[in-house]
């Protein structure tokens, strides 16, 4: 669930642009990042008056049995592996006239037979808070996350370290004001950091902050025009540090009911620095593009383009082209399909070590089926490729399995 799942309230739509500044920070241990997000929910909470607010309270549990024939997906000492993981996971929204705030906890227990080195248990919190005054909106989403690198990995390094685990925190706030009746600006920020507990993957600090302005044309056309900033270090020997610079024009359309596009698309200048590769700069350009098209009643379609400057455990910025397609079609009210189509590659942004060029793609076609009111069976296949500098391609099939219990959501007012 979040914040736009209420009835009759839908967050205004806020671009989120990277930008970097140059400082330093130290690491942050997952008992100080959990305790920061409670305090902003804490704070957030007491500052807005949560007197007058409705909440919902829901939560479901997954338990999925999967088999893979190469889950570290490795090109030469494949692991062929069965495994089990237990996912609970709890929704908090509340909302009032000016504010919505909403927290989702989740947590997965993993665990594999005779290969003990793979279990793991994973943590993520995540909160979303917005306030409206009368022409502005301020929206705060915050994200913390405790997780193996046999999954965090599969998009940014594609390196499965066993026994490895990723720390993640995450701050971007955002404020969007309307100028009139066709105009309004915004900014945001962000700040990401990532600690690994093995010595092959990079620790990493990320900097943004960005901006814009948006002008709608007409009732089904709107223009964006924004810039960005960032700045990235890590805190290896070659202490690389790097700068990007940017900014898109964007266009968003509402043909119809059941289609709707928006794409954005403009120049970047990235400059590194690194004890090991010197100063190094290159110009090139940046795009994200999206289309959502309801076939027909039962039938969804949604895909993503784009291609970022995105910071990396890998030790530097890479240059990442990512392509998404879902497709959802509800064959009865029970009954539904979905496929899946994910494909990624990841260059250095400044060209100066292929070893972090890496080309992925997976496809996950399923099957689920709603066999009670709250119980949920889900069926499904992937196959997953990929290719490093250095490396031979390689590849793996899984098949999953997985039951869910929807419990009852409970909702009260004060």
């Amino acid at each position: 669930m979040t914040l736009s799942k209420w009835p009759g309230r839908k967050r205004p739509p806020v671009a989120r642009r990277q930008c970097r500044i140059a400082w330093r920070t130290p690491a942050i241990s997952s008992s100080i990042a959990l305790t920061m997000v409670l305090a902003i929910v804490a704070a957030f909470s007491l500052s807005t008056g949560v007197r007058a607010a409705e909440w919902l309270v829901e939560g479901r549990a997954d338990l999925r049995g999967e088999y893979d024939d190469n889950i570290t997906l490795d090109p030469t000492n494949e692991l062929s592996v069965f495994g089990a993981t237990f996912s609970p996971e709890v929704d908090i929204g509340g909302r009032s006239q000016n504010w919505d705030l909403f927290l989702n906890t989740r947590l997965d227990f993993a665990r594999f037979t005779e290969e003990d080195f793979l279990n793991s248990e994973d943590q993520r919190v995540a909160l979303e808070g917005s306030y409206r005054t009368q022409l502005g909106v301020w929206d705060l989403d915050a994200v913390f996350r405790r997780a193996t690198t046999r999954t965090t990995e599969l998009t940014d390094t594609g390196r499965v370290e066993v026994g490895a685990e990723r720390l993640d925190f995450k701050l971007r706030p955002s404020w969007r004001y309307v100028l009139g009746r066709r105009d309004s600006i915004f900014v945001n920020g962000r700040w990401d950091r990532s600690t690994f507990d093995v010595s092959t993957l990079d620790d990493f600090t990320r900097y943004s902050a960005g901006g814009g302005w948006t002008h709608q044309l007409t009732e089904q056309d709107d223009l964006t025009l924004s810039g960005f900033a960032s700045h990235f270090e890590n805190d290896s020997v070659s202490g690389n540090e790097s700068d990007t610079f940017g900014s898109q024009l964007g266009w968003h359309r509402v043909f119809s009911e059941r289609l709707e596009t928006r794409i954005a698309v403009g120049p970047q200048y990235t400059t590194s620095d690194s004890t090991v590769t010197g100063s190094n700069n290159s110009l090139g350009f940046i795009v994200d593009g999206e289309v959502n098209y309801d076939l027909d009643d039962r039938t969804l379609i949604a895909g993503n383009l784009s291609r970022s400057i995105d910071a990396s455990g890998g030790g530097s910025v890479v240059e990442r082209d990512v392509v998404r397609l879902s497709v959802r079609h509800q064959y009865e009210p029970e009954l539904a399909f979905r496929l899946s189509i994910y494909y990624l590659q990841n260059r250095d942004a400044n060209d100066q070590n292929a070893a972090r060029d890496r080309e992925y793609f997976a496809v996950e076609p399923g099957v689920s089926w709603q066999f009670e009111r709250d119980w949920f069976l889900t069926g499904g296949y992937r196959y997953r490729t990929q290719e490093l500098t250095g490396e031979s391609r390689a590849s793996s099939n899984a098949v999953f399995v997985t039951l869910r219990h929807q419990f009852p959501k409970w909702t009260f007012a004060n």
